[in-house]
């Protein structure tokens, strides 16, 4: 054998509950079988998302001599094949130069899973798909991107067997598809749904013109009604509306989503008599999307009840690797004074006022561990969660009410003057967001901006005024930023 021979080098990116190291353990597996030396490592990323791990393997053929030394982990230029279960994968194996033009075979799915720098972003911080796509088209040789998981939750299959079989049919290996179907059969574990994911991978590549990721369910299209609650609303708002109807809904009660309604409704109004259909009720649109989510602000209820949701524990399941397997979920659960307060009547949450004072906020900082798989953590949450027929007497919840009866009287007020001034006000219900420190801070720097409308509404240029205040806060929620663009354009940082 030619000792200048070079090894198959295979770098397979994957989050946490994707199957990574079966995928890797697999095509071990199947290059021994047909006589390959084969080694595969593992290394774990950092916990954000799911978990992201990468697994490196180095394929020589056995009858080499001397017997080769493997590597432990990839070097950029060095990949011929790169596996991303997921978009933002494929741009960190470019971004590491895992990728080249001039031999990286590239197979990644395009669906998303957001990073925790992503979620947790005052304004929005998602990676932008379109040029992630672009780059791994002009960096990778060859490259096969498609939305796997798609394709995985049409086949019934996990991610990993349909990401297989797009390796199989590529030829870039010199294994069979026989081979891995024994492999899979061997390795006794959700056979038949394993199999079914790798012929749709194979499928995929084979015929890229097929419906291979399309929903192949036959519906009967049927013509849609308008329920009465959004009769007289302009058609473009539906979507829209149903989502927050759905919501608020879903957050406290029917009556409360008929209250989001009427609220609505008055910024309708006034979108018709000020813009007509030229703007296309863009801020009624917005204030929809506002309103829903001001009315469904993050307490304990809520939280406990979405802790306890059946559709959690499946997902958790789903994860874990299905059923049959005993499963245990600890939850960290951390309310201090203020959030306590929040849940109590006007009379009872004064009277723990004094009890925020540092000194004894830290004796709550340990927070509650409830493990929710048993009998008696679950019913905990749920008695929290029953608590929203509660929630309207609560401190927090007529605070709220007062918050965002004052905020919609100001956006209709402006938009009768100044039209995309009330727009770029509008937008600034964005800073109100999270619980706990984040919420105060959002909610202090609303309030800064909002003192100062009376002189902005005076001012030629007030809604760009107003928008560069709003993303200074946005970009820096401790407030320097803010404080630079107020003495920009107020001369003093108010």
């Amino acid at each position: 054998m030619d000792n200048d021979f070079r090894p198959i080098n295979l770098l397979i990116a994957a989050l946490g509950g994707e199957g990574g190291s079966v995928l890797a353990n697999w095509i071990v597996a199947a290059a021994e079988r047909v006589g390959y030396i084969a080694q595969y490592t593992s290394i774990p990323g950092v916990a954000q998302r799911t978990g992201a791990t990468t697994y490196y393997v180095e394929l020589f053929p056995a009858d080499m001599t001397p017997e080769p030394v493997m590597a432990l982990t990839p070097a950029p230029g060095d990949v011929d094949i790169v596996i991303a279960s997921e978009l933002l994968e494929v741009g960190r194996a470019i971004e590491k130069g895992y990728v080249t033009p001039q031999k990286t075979l590239l197979i990644g799915s395009t669906h998303r899973m957001f990073a925790v720098s992503e979620k947790s972003a005052m304004t929005d911080n998602r990676y932008n798909s379109e040029n992630i796509q672009t780059v791994a088209t002009e960096f990778a040789a060859e490259l096969i991107l498609c939305d796997f998981k798609k394709l995985s939750d049409n086949t019934g299959s996990m991610i990993n067997a349909c990401l297989l079989g797009a390796l199989a049919a590529t030829g870039k290996l010199p294994i069979g598809r026989e081979i891995f179907e024994q492999i899979i059969r061997d390795g006794g574990k959700a056979v038949e749904s394993n199999l079914q994911g790798l012929s749709a991978g194979i499928d995929l590549v084979k015929t890229p013109n097929s419906e291979a990721t399309e929903d192949k369910t036959d519906v009967t299209p049927v013509k849609q009604t308008v329920p009465p609650i959004l009769a007289n609303v302009p058609e473009q708002l539906h979507d829209t509306l149903r989502h927050g109807l759905m919501r608020t809904a879903d957050y406290q009660s029917q009556k409360y989503a008929r209250l989001y309604r009427e609220r609505l409704q008055a910024i309708l109004d006034v979108d018709k008599a000020t813009s007509g259909n030229d703007r296309d009720f863009i801020l009624t649109q917005e204030v929809a999307r506002y309103l829903a989510l001001r009315m469904t602000y993050e307490d304990v209820i809520r939280v406990a009840d979405l802790k306890t949701r059946e559709d959690r524990f499946l997902e958790i399941m789903e994860k874990a690797g299905g059923q049959g397997k005993v499963i245990e979920v600890l939850d960290y659960f951390k309310p201090g004074i203020a959030e306590i307060r929040d849940v109590l009547p006007p009379f009872l949450s004064k009277l723990l006022a004094p009890l925020e004072a540092k000194s004894f906020h830290r004796a709550f900082s340990g927070g509650l561990k409830i493990r929710t798989t048993t009998v008696a953590g679950f019913y905990t949450m749920r008695l929290l969660a029953c608590l929203k027929v509660w929630r309207p007497l609560s401190d927090r919840y007529k605070k709220e009410q007062r918050n965002v009866e004052d905020w919609l009287e100001t956006v209709i007020s402006l938009a009768r003057e100044n039209y995309d001034l009330a727009l770029e006000y509008t937008e600034c219900a964005n800073l109100l967001k999270g619980y706990g420190d984040t919420y105060h801070r959002g909610l202090a720097n609303f309030e800064r901006i909002s003192v100062q409308l009376p002189v902005l509404r005076t001012r030629k240029k007030a809604a760009t005024d107003l928008k560069l205040l709003r993303e200074a806060a946005l970009n820096d929620p401790d407030g320097d930023s803010l404080d630079f663009t107020f003495t920009a354009i107020f001369g003093s940082a108010s």
